[in-house]
């Protein structure tokens, strides 16, 4: 099959979830024998250098317009006294809109496949322009995400800020909804929202696949005194749970076992955090590989407190035998089992307590360790789920 692939940013390098569910949903496509076209916004803000991308982006001739992303103060005052999305509207471009109306002639796509809510806006252009299936990929169902956030902020001007935001992504998110042939969530929770406001028959629960050779190759199950949180940072979701982590959830396990060292790392990580680095608590910004970075370290801590969509970093951590520590918000989508495939903990207390007993019961961690990488290596591998998302897309297309 022929698809046409449209995404708000490129995603290379693979140093956040986000980037890593594209990339690998492209790889997919390609190996299981499909021609893929990749159109692509290119953010300033995370410009990539695509003088040094991979074949994967050539293979799939890669077309892409440089866009700036940035919250501008005086657009983002005047949008109060319109109705629009900002979040959206910053993903709003008539160059690309152009490219992908050219992209639909000359490719002439069986379908076209559109990742997350911010470039799903363009499915008006590929309306407008030719009869062809559109299916829409939500990560999240942001609209969520800035409730959640919004509720548990105690500045009044700022929750009334955030809750506009979130009214209006609602607003936006759910319009785009009812225009696409096919929406696939990423969980079984995202799926059941938008299920509400579309039907059964328009969504459908894709889950995520990516190769995990690489992680699987990890033998090491590291040090159970070592506990780490990797997780890109320009996401607030992953703000909050490092604040949480370093106002409550690590003094407590500092204090119940003083052997204990704690690793946070990710993308655009905060000076504020940055300048607590210092002793046992180790801090830095973004990791050159993964595999590397986690190697000696025995725990991965998941303390999610809001925001949607799956832990891709959980699935890493599994496939490598890192015993998992995790809110129950972290587990969505994944449908682990706690004491089985990790540990849930909801409290900071909680968390000490569930890297205690991994420290004092090494059949429990080997268990657990064992059973994670199956469970990822059943669940989460790519081909199975590509060849499942697209038995779904292709009952979309007219009978012969």
């Amino acid at each position: 099959m022929k698809i046409l692939f449209l995404s708000h940013r490129i995603p290379w390098p693979l140093r956040d979830g986000g980037a890593i569910a594209i990339y690998n949903n492209i790889l997919g496509l390609k190996q299981a024998g499909h021609v893929v076209k990749l159109l692509c916004l290119n953010p300033q803000k995370d410009q990539v250098d695509t003088t040094s991308l991979p074949s994967l982006f050539s293979d799939c001739g890669l077309e892409y317009i440089s866009i700036d992303t940035s919250i501008k103060p005086l657009a983002a005052l005047l949008n109060l006294f319109g109705s629009g999305s900002y979040n959206a509207a910053r993903f709003a471009n008539g160059e690309f809109a152009s490219l992908i109306e050219l992209s639909l002639e000359v490719f002439n796509p069986d379908w076209v496949h559109i990742e997350g809510a911010f470039a799903a806006q363009y499915i008006d252009v590929i309306k407008a322009n030719q009869p062809v299936p559109c299916v829409l990929r939500e990560h999240n169902v942001e609209y969520e995400i800035w409730q959640e956030m919004a509720a548990g902020e105690q500045n009044p001007l700022k929750k009334f800020y955030l809750n506009l935001l979130a009214s209006r992504l609602k607003t936006y998110e759910e319009a785009l909804w009812q225009k696409f042939d096919l929406i696939f969530s990423i969980t079984e929770e995202d799926a059941g929202i938008m299920r509400k406001r579309v039907g059964d028959t328009k969504v459908f629960n894709g889950g995520v696949g990516f190769d995990l050779s690489p992680y699987l190759a990890v033998t090491e199950l590291g040090d159970s005194r070592k506990a780490y949180h990797l997780a890109s940072m320009d996401w607030l979701p992953n703000q909050e749970a490092v604040e949480w982590t370093l106002n409550e959830i690590w003094p407590a396990m500092y204090s119940a076992m003083p052997e204990m060292e704690l690793y946070l790392a990710g993308k655009k990580m905060p000076e504020r955090f940055l300048n607590q680095n210092g002793g046992k608590l180790h801090i830095e910004a973004e990791v050159a590989d993964v595999q590397d970075y986690s190697r000696d370290k025995g725990l991965m801590l998941v303390p999610l407190r809001s925001g949607s969509g799956i832990r891709i970093k959980t699935i890493e951590a599994m496939a490598m035998g890192k015993v998992v520590i995790s809110t129950r918000r972290g587990l969505q989508g994944l449908g682990a089992q706690s004491g089985e495939h990790l540990l849930e903990a909801n409290t900071a207390e909680e968390f000490a307590e569930a890297a205690a007993l991994v420290q004092s019961d090494e059949a429990l961690r080997q268990n657990i360790a064992q059973k994670a990488r199956q469970f990822a290596l059943e669940n989460f591998e790519l081909s199975q789920v590509i060849e499942r998302n697209v038995k779904r897309c292709l009952s979309l297309l007219p009978t012969a």
